[in-house]
């Protein structure tokens, strides 16, 4: 295999091997396109957790490598054993274990978040309200750091995060590509210093589980208020930035909209569930016409079954999302979606034709409402924005997406063969 230039031996790496978040969705979504098109892979982790979610599926023939219990040095020397030709990273914790790749062997990083452009990686302002931040990542950081309320209140945990920061950006920009699935992102990248001609957005990938073949059954929904209830959906981390209190706001100003009663399901977990299960209750006592469930963690057939089911998905992010790829899977349900104008959001979510955006200057409940009474404002016009969904989602192709991940793989891991090549 080392021999076929065609043929490449991968090493993918992540901080967790298990489904945390959006990143290890998308390694879970490429694997098997990379082993099934012939590519030998293997995969390095730093810590086998979180423990309550389920590992990324891996082929029987994809040696793994635990960093915490090997060690790095040993962990290394497996590595080198192993002879990758190029490292795919997809966030890492240790910059040592970071810089330690990068020194060894081609590397392409996919930067899912903002990975050393922000102390704090949220890239928002909280104070004196929220706002993302457009400031390029360095010293005058620091001096933001309180007075906007980037981060918490910890003055060791401020300097901390910000040498961790730092360190990432020196890495991002040692990278030999960095890709991204946003021109968001890419943009991004750019401003902190990593050269235009080794940052490339890949073209949008199909979310895990999902291809073009399952929009094909579909046709635009019809809006159809069970028992005279609509139901409106949440799927995400339940902290601050990801908007979750907005949300419960703007569901009575819904329900004085449109004059429904709303179920509202509230799908994750994280520090801010405890308030805003203390939120809901409050909200509902008294009140039968507002009924809100809160799930945790589900599986993914779950989500599934409650994207069909739900009139609209509500993406109440405050922060400037990298992509959202919860949204991008609610294309291919033919699923409309109220958000925020923040980030990379946009670059799936076209206001009137497969959901509403709302502005972020400063973000509140009203607008967030109003873009969900938006979307379900006639029969006929939520008919033509489940349409839109669907068509956005048969425009994505996950085939291309693969070979143009090949693509560059392949040509950075040539330049690099052709440069050791030269000096011998």
């Amino acid at each position: 295999m080392g021999t076929d230039p065609t043929r490449l031996r991968i090493l993918l790496a992540n901080w967790s091997p298990r489904l945390a978040g959006g990143a290890e969705l998308y390694v879970a979504s490429v694997v098997p396109e990379l082993h099934q098109r012939g590519h030998g892979l293997a995969f390095l982790y730093e810590n086998d957790v979180p423990v309550d979610r389920d590992p990324i599926p891996l082929p029987d023939s994809c040696p793994t490598w635990d960093v915490s219990r090997l060690g790095l040095r040993m962990a290394l020397a497996k590595i080198s054993e192993w002879r990758p030709d190029v490292v795919f990273v997809h966030g890492l914790q240790d910059p040592e274990t970071e810089g330690a790749l990068l020194d060894v062997v081609s590397s392409v990083l996919l930067a899912h978040t903002y990975y050393g452009t922000c102390i704090s990686g949220s890239k928002t302002f909280k104070f004196p309200h929220v706002r993302p931040c457009d400031r390029r990542f360095g010293p005058a950081c620091l001096l933001l750091y309180y007075p906007r309320r980037t981060g918490g209140l910890n003055p060791l945990t401020m300097l901390r995060m910000y040498r961790l920061q730092s360190s990432r950006l020196r890495h991002l920009r040692r990278y030999d590509t960095v890709l991204t699935l946003s021109n968001h992102m890419r943009s991004e990248c750019v401003f902190n210093g990593v050269p235009e001609s080794c940052a490339h957005r890949l073209p949008l990938p199909a979310p895990l589980g999902y291809r073009r073949s399952v929009t094909q059954q579909r046709s635009a929904r019809s809006f159809d208020a069970e028992g005279d209830r609509i139901h409106l959906l949440f799927v995400g981390r339940m902290d601050l930035l990801k908007g979750g209190r907005v949300a419960l706001d703007a569901v009575h100003q819904v329900r004085r909209k449109l004059g429904y009663a709303v179920r509202f399901t509230m799908v994750g977990d994280g520090p801010d569930r405890a308030a805003l299960e203390r939120k809901a209750r409050a909200m509902t006592r008294n009140n039968p016409e507002i009924k809100i469930e809160f799930t945790g963690w589900c599986d993914r057939d779950t989500i599934r079954s409650l994207m069909d089911a739900a009139h609209v998905l509500v993406v109440p992010s405050l922060w400037p999302e990298p992509l959202g790829l919860v949204g991008l899977e609610a294309q291919f349900h033919g699923l409309p979606v109220a958000a925020f104008d923040a980030g990379g959001i946009t670059e799936w979510l076209h206001d009137g034709v497969n959901g509403h955006l709302a502005r972020l200057d400063p973000p509140n409940a009203g607008g967030l409402a109003d873009t969900i009474a938006a979307c379900l404002a006639s029969q006929e016009h939520y008919s033509q924005l489940s349409g839109g969904a669907l068509d956005f989602a048969r425009r994505i192709d996950h085939g291309a997406h693969i070979m143009r991940l090949e693509e560059i793989l392949g040509t950075v891991s040539a330049e690099r063969r052709n440069v050791g090549t030269a000096e011998d």
